[in-house]
């Protein structure tokens, strides 16, 4: 009889995290599932407890593979893969126990074709933060909430904490990027959607997203981000004009607009005025940023984000750089 579900697991000499992250996932209420811990290739003592898992509980396995990163271990698994849902998790990820009990119980109802859970994030300082979705209520089952989710906000830009069903991703061979750095989930949580008719988004955190400074996005230059940034943002822009009944274009810029200022502010925080300016200088005459700048409509975005996109269509290079750099200070002073 076919398993409910596969949890697949990329590894990659995660010994200080993975501990932790598999003995949440042994309360796991339900023998019909298979836990996929995909060792991409680690050098530490990653694979070692992943074993001593696995004796102890027949619901884990390994699988081993050469490493080739993290797209190329959840493709592995999706191979793999046997069950009638599938979830992906980081090893670092520390899963709630609440959250799996329902997980459980959604699993058994085989009702949907897409389950996005909220989640909790838990930075350096000990400090956690909610992130829960955009929508009226504890869940939404609306196809229309899920795809303005999907294209005006950051919350299904991860592929981890979210049940697909596996059928729907192999009639339609949908894997992971493997030639991506940045950005391979929001493009496999896209394609999946766009094959989906019943989702089901619960604001009920799944799991603590440990956000350190390993992470992808922040080891990045900003060359890097640009190039990110233009490459969603085009995905975006072809994508909807195939899903033109959902009238999320405007939507959609004010949220690439947004992105374009979080760069600015990111930038601003380590950069002194010179720096800045030259920051700022290839920022706006990226060709992808000036699009985004010249397309958002000024009525779409709250008032206080107005004199930024003002200060942007003006092109004076050395005013943007004092204005996000002043806007740091000021920031950084009310963290404290």
């Amino acid at each position: 009889m076919q398993l409910d579900l596969s949890v697949i697991i990329p590894i990659y000499n995660a010994e200080v995290y993975i501990v932790e992250c598999l003995s949440a996932l042994m309360r796991y209420p339900d023998a019909s599932v298979e836990f996929l811990l995909v060792n991409d290739g680690s050098t530490d003592e990653s694979l070692a407890i992943c074993m001593d898992v696995v004796k102890r509980d027949e619901r884990f396995r390994v699988v081993n593979k050469e490493n080739g990163g993290v797209s190329s271990a959840r493709n592995r698994g999706l191979v793999e893969a046997s069950g009638r849902y599938v979830m992906f998790l980081d090893a670092d990820d520390l899963v709630l126990h609440e959250a799996l009990e329902d997980m459980a119980l959604v699993v058994k109802s085989k009702s949907y074709d897409y389950v996005a859970y909220s989640y909790k994030t838990l930075f350096q300082s000990g400090k956690i933060d909610d992130e829960p979705f955009d929508i009226r209520g504890e869940y939404s089952e609306d196809m229309n909430d899920a795809m303005r989710i999907m294209w005006t906000t950051p919350s299904f830009n991860t592929c981890w904490g979210k049940l697909y069903k596996n059928q729907i991703i192999k009639e339609h061979n949908l894997t992971f990027r493997t030639g991506m750095k940045i950005g391979e989930d929001l493009v496999f949580v896209a394609e999946y959607l766009k094959c989906c008719n019943k989702p089901l988004i619960k604001n009920l955190p799944f799991l603590l997203y440990r956000q350190h400074d390993a992470s992808a996005m922040k080891k990045e230059s900003l060359d890097g981000r640009l190039n990110y940034l233009g490459i969603l943002y085009e995905f975006s822009k072809a994508s909807l004009e195939q899903l033109d009944n959902y009238n999320l274009d405007e939507q959609m810029h004010v949220y690439y607009f947004r992105m374009v200022t979080d760069l600015l502010n990111s930038f601003a925080r380590v950069s002194n005025l010179i720096q800045m300016s030259k920051v700022t200088k290839q920022v706006i005459h990226e060709g992808s940023v000036s699009e985004i700048i010249s397309d958002v409509v000024m009525n779409s975005i709250p008032l206080y984000k107005r004199q930024e996109l003002i200060l942007l269509r003006s092109k004076i290079i050395f005013l943007n750089a004092v204005y996000f750099s002043l806007k740091a200070k000021v920031d950084s002073y009310r963290r404290r």
